[in-house]
């Protein structure tokens, strides 16, 4: 009579055990709201936008005027990035580099993330100015993924027991 009362506790106990844990996969893995699980567009080219636009004669124009000037810049504060990025870990590398020029590093590379999303919203402006109404339409649905999805930050991903609906790296955007 004890072994049967021992194999209904063994088996009781691995089933709750069991319910626990598939508790956890779901939580941790299963469906969440608001995750779209498409993998996102890839951000469309400036061509294609163009092309997409049916841009007029001076439209085009004055986009071709916009664009190497803008590629110039973004393409300066890119590099300035990644020196400072690299100077950065070199100052970690060191051993224990001081806390204001670490500091001091990190407040530079902020700035130079600052002027470069500056950068992409003036050219992004005047791009805009050219175009007819129904063309800003179309326009603004590029910078909204472009923006929010395409290159634009979320937030860091959250840990393996993040908050719930939000954990895990966030998949999909506006579509």
């Amino acid at each position: 009579m004890k072994r049967n009362w021992l194999t209904y506790i063994l088996v009781c106990s691995m089933g709750l055990n069991m319910g626990v844990i598939a508790s956890f996969a779901y939580w941790r893995y299963g469906s969440h709201p608001g995750l779209d699980l498409k993998p996102p567009a890839s951000p469309l080219p400036f061509r294609e936008l163009t092309r997409s636009l049916n841009l007029g004669p001076e439209q085009r124009q004055i986009a071709r005027g916009l664009l190497p000037e803008h590629q110039q810049r973004i393409r300066d504060l890119r590099l300035g990035l990644a020196k400072q990025r690299q100077e950065l870990f070199e100052m970690l590398q060191e051993g224990a580099p001081s806390w204001p020029a670490v500091k001091d590093k990190t407040r530079k590379i902020s700035e130079l993330q600052g002027e470069l999303e500056t950068e992409m919203v003036q050219f992004f402006l005047g791009f805009r100015n050219c175009l007819k109404p129904e063309q800003k339409i179309a326009f603004m649905e590029f910078m909204e993924h472009h923006l929010l999805t395409g290159q634009g930050g979320k937030g860091r991903a959250h840990g393996l027991w993040g908050p719930r609906g939000q954990s895990g790296a966030r998949v999909g955007g506006i579509d």
